[in-house]
């Protein structure tokens, strides 16, 4: 009788190790599924940052736009060739808006730097030209502005300049045109006419 009861007890405890294993290995499998739920909810936020992060980016790209620009140098005698990263905010068409350089490359010197910025942003020139002279010992003397122009102003430079004409005696850097083209910039010669 006390084998059975001994039986009876071996398979009792061997019942109860076999629910305490089912017991850890429930637990075991609830501590799984909980750090599954953790990680599908780190993956939804992770999903969510994700998305909150390419409509950020889309609105950013919408908001500015970049432009890379290569230049070749002239400030000085060894023609640089500079690549320049420019930004700007999106904007209506026909409103105006300015670019911000936010990268120059390329440049030796620091007059490359300078050169680039205002070529990207607010580009102006120099215009020369000839101008008719009345009673002269030539028929044409040359001009050029004092100062550079913007860019977008040298047709109107031009018209005017076509349409004066000096009266002799000219001197090199005579003003033959105050202000051209609205611009405040004077038209001088750049060469001599005597008069006949």
């Amino acid at each position: 009788m006390q084998e059975k009861e001994m039986q009876t007890e071996v398979q009792t405890g061997m019942q109860t190790d076999g629910i305490m294993q089912t017991g850890v290995q429930t637990e075991r499998a609830m501590q799984t599924g909980v750090q599954t739920e953790r990680a599908m909810q780190t993956g939804i936020q992770t999903k969510r940052a994700m998305q909150t992060g390419i409509q950020t980016e889309a609105a950013a790209q919408t908001s500015m736009q970049t432009e890379i620009k290569q230049l070749t140098c002239i400030g000085c005698p060894m023609g640089c060739l500079l690549t320049v990263t420019t930004e700007q905010p999106a904007a209506e068409p026909g409103a105006a808006v300015k670019k911000t350089v936010t990268q120059v490359t390329g440049n030796t010197c620091p007059k490359g730097k300078a050169y680039a910025e205002k070529e990207v942003t607010n580009p102006t020139r120099i215009v020369t030209s000839t101008v008719r002279v009345d009673g002269a010992d030539r028929k044409l003397i040359s001009v050029k502005t004092k100062e550079d122009i913007p860019k977008d102003k040298i047709f109107a430079c031009m018209r005017e300049i076509n349409s004066i004409h000096a009266k002799a005696p000219v001197q090199i850097g005579d003003v033959l045109l105050e202000s051209v083209a609205g611009t405040g910039v004077a038209v001088v010669a750049t060469k001599a006419a005597a008069a006949l």
